[in-house]
C-alpha cells in the first residue's frame, strides 16, 4: 500500500470499533481516496463524502439509526458514479437490488440499511428468470473503445427486428434489465453485456436448449454484422436458474461479494470492491486496488475505463418493466447515492463544524468514524473525536 493509502486507513485507534468488525467499509473509503487521486481536479469524486453541502460554513451530521445499527453522515456532497466511486456504488447497487428484490418478490422488501442485513427472497410463480452474458473475442492490440462500441452495436442488432419480437413472444418475455461489465485479466480487458431475461411461463426452461441455441446462432450472426468475431461455443453464455438470477440482481454488473445461504435467503457478506472473479478478472474497484498498493499500471487502466465509461449507463431496463411488475419507478444513480435520509427516531450522535471536519478528512478517518458511530454511543464518538486531535 501506497503512503498516501496507508495514513490512518486501518489505524489502531483506542475505544473505536474493531477494524475487522467493518473492514469493508474502511476498504471502500480508501479505494475512494485512490479514485479521487487518479481523477481530475474538477471532477465529482473529489468532493464525494468530503465537502459540506453547505459550503465552508456546512456542518456535517454524525446520525445513529438503531433498528438496523447502521450510522450515516448527513449534510455531505455524494457524486453518484456506480462506475468510479466504490462508496456510492455500493449505496447505489445496494438500493437498486431492494427495489427490483420488491418488484420480483411476494411480498415487499424492507430498504436496507444496515450492510449486514438478510433478505428473504421468494420468487412469485408468476415470474421466471433467466441470464445470457454476450462477449466477443478481440485482439490484444485492439482499443478498448473499439471494442465497446462493436459490442453495443451488436448487441443494438440483436434486439432490433422480427427475431427480437418472435424470441420474446416464444419465451413469454416481459421485460428485460441490461448490464455493462468491464474487468482486466491475463489476457487483457473483458468488456461483456449480461442481460436478465424476465418471463411469464416456463417456456425458456422447457425449451432451454432451443433458446440457448438461437440466442448463439442470431449472436454470431450480429457480432458479425457489426465488424466483429464472437465463436458460437463461446460468445453467448445463458442459464434458466432463478437462484443465479437472482444473485445477478444483487450484483448487476458491479463487483460485489455475496454469501449463498439457501433458496430463499440471501445475505450481502460486503459491497467488497476488491474482490476478484472466479477467473482472475479484476474490475474497476479491483484495479483501483492494486493501484493503492503501488501497481501504477492498474491505475492507469482505471483511468481509461473511466474515460470509456463517462457518460455510458449502467442499467437499462426495458421499457415499462417495473410497471408492469407494479413497482414504483427507479430513481437515478444521484438520487440513489443520495438517500440517506434522516428518519423519525434516527440519533443526532455528534455536529462537527467545519475545522472539525477538516481533521477527520483530511486524516482519511471518515470510515472509522462511521465504526465509531456505529455503537450508537455518543460518549465513544466523542473520545474518539478527541482523540484524534478533532475536538479538544
Amino acid at each position: 500500500m501506497t503512503e498516501r493509502g496507508q495514513a490512518d486507513v486501518l489505524g489502531n485507534t483506542a475505544k473505536s470499533a474493531s477494524v475487522n468488525a467493518d473492514r469493508s467499509r474502511l476498504e471502500r473509503f480508501a479505494l475512494q481516496s485512490e479514485a479521487r487521486h487518479l481523477s481530475p481536479p474538477k471532477d465529482r469524486i473529489q468532493g464525494c463524502l468530503r465537502w459540506p453541502t453547505g459550503g465552508g460554513t456546512g456542518r456535517v451530521a454524525l446520525y445513529y439509526r438503531q433498528s438496523t445499527s447502521y450510522a450515516y453522515y448527513g449534510g455531505l456532497q455524494t457524486c453518484g458514479s456506480i462506475w468510479k466511486c466504490p462508496v456510492c456504488a455500493a449505496k447505489i447497487t445496494e438500493r437498486r437490488r431492494v427495489l427490483w428484490q420488491s418488484a420480483l418478490s411476494a411480498k415487499n422488501v424492507q430498504e436496507l440499511q444496515s450492510e449486514s442485513r438478510l433478505y428473504t427472497k421468494k420468487i412469485t410463480p408468476n415470474f421466471r428468470l433467466s441470464m445470457a452474458t454476450f462477449t466477443i473475442q478481440h485482439k490484444s492490440t485492439e482499443r478498448l473503445i473499439d471494442v465497446i462500441e462493436r459490442l453495443e452495436r451488436a448487441y443494438s442488432l440483436m434486439w432490433s427486428g422480427r427475431w427480437a419480437v418472435e424470441f420474446k413472444r416464444l419465451g413469454n418475455i416481459i421485460g428485460t434489465i441490461r448490464a455493462m461489465e468491464l474487468t482486466y485479466g491475463a489476457n487483457g480487458w473483458h468488456p461483456h453485456i449480461h442481460c436478465l431475461f424476465i418471463s411469464t411461463s416456463d417456456e425458456i426452461r422447457h425449451g432451454t436448449e432451443w433458446f440457448r441455441g438461437n440466442l448463439k446462432q442470431r449472436w454470431t450472426l450480429k457480432t458479425e454484422k457489426a465488424g466483429g468475431y464472437a465463436s458460437f461455443a463461446k460468445g453467448v453464455d445463458f442459464v434458466v436458474s432463478d437462484l443465479a438470477s437472482i444473485e445477478y440482481i444483487d450484483k448487476l454488473g458491479v463487483e460485489v461479494y455475496y454469501q449463498k445461504q439457501d433458496y430463499g435467503l440471501v445475505a450481502e457478506e460486503t459491497k467488497y470492491p476488491t474482490k476478484k472473479s472466479d477467473d482472475n478478472h479484476d474490475g474497476l474497484f479491483g484495479m483501483l486496488s492494486r493501484s493503492l498498493r503501488g501497481e501504477i499500471d492498474y491505475g492507469s487502466r482505471w483511468q481509461l475505463a473511466q474515460a470509456i465509461l463517462k457518460g455510458r449507463k449502467h442499467i437499462a431496463t426495458s421499457k415499462g418493466l417495473l410497471r408492469i411488475l407494479g413497482a414504483s419507478q427507479e430513481l437515478s444513480d444521484d438520487r440513489l447515492a443520495a438517500t440517506d435520509i434522516n428518519q423519525s427516531g434516527d440519533e443526532l450522535l455528534a455536529l462537527l463544524n467545519r475545522e472539525e471536519w477538516g481533521v477527520i478528512d483530511r486524516r482519511e478517518l471518515r470510515g472509522q468514524l462511521l465504526n465509531v458511530a456505529n455503537s450508537g454511543s455518543r460518549e465513544a464518538v466523542e473520545d474518539f473525536l478527541v482523540e484524534v486531535g478533532a475536538r479538544k
